[in-house]
């Protein structure tokens, strides 16, 4: 529930923000009017026209120079899985790259679990120490067009698996 704002807060400009098109997000009055500033795009999942029309906004802001970032989980990993470290990626989760034929650049959010504890926007929130990581950007999509977003996003999802992993172990 966090990791946005985790992720927004760690870097020195603005990034919009992927979103759920759901009324909770675009209701509550502080948020809705910070979404529109750091240019967030609201994605309806369950009307494949109104989500490509979401994805094509996302990558015309790339386009303007605006970054954006998509987590292509789709909901809370522990909500699917308490047990994974990654859950699989939603299949258009990388189409907004593809489209601006741009870098994909991965992240991880280490220690983020426990946070926030609840599932709705009104939960318990705990202050600890969290990192953000930026793997290496991924330019594989850009050299080869064909390339399956679903391999790409397996990829992904395997070397940010290996670099929490990692961190698991340092700990």
């Amino acid at each position: 529930m966090l990791d946005s704002f985790i992720l927004v807060s760690s870097v020195d400009r603005p990034i919009g923000c992927v979103i759920a098109d759901v009324p909770t997000w675009k209701n509550m009055p502080i948020i809705s009017h910070w979404t529109k500033l750091i240019r967030c795009v609201y994605i309806n999942r369950s009307n494949t026209r109104e989500g490509i029309k979401s994805i094509i906004e996302a990558s015309e802001n790339i386009l303007d120079g605006h970054s954006m970032a998509i987590f292509p989980e789709g909901d809370l990993t522990w909500m699917k899985d308490p047990n994974a470290l990654v859950s699989d990626f939603r299949a258009g989760a990388l189409k907004i790259a593809y489209k601006a034929k741009c870098p994909i650049v991965p992240l991880v959010i280490k220690n983020s679990k426990d946070t926030y504890e609840g599932y709705q926007p009104v939960g318990k929130i705990t202050s600890m120490p969290v990192e953000v990581e930026f793997l290496d950007p991924i330019y594989d999509h850009i050299d080869n067009p064909k390339l399956k977003s679903t391999i790409l996003s397996e990829s992904i999802k395997n070397n940010m698996i290996k670099k929490i992993e990692e961190f698991r172990n340092r700990f």
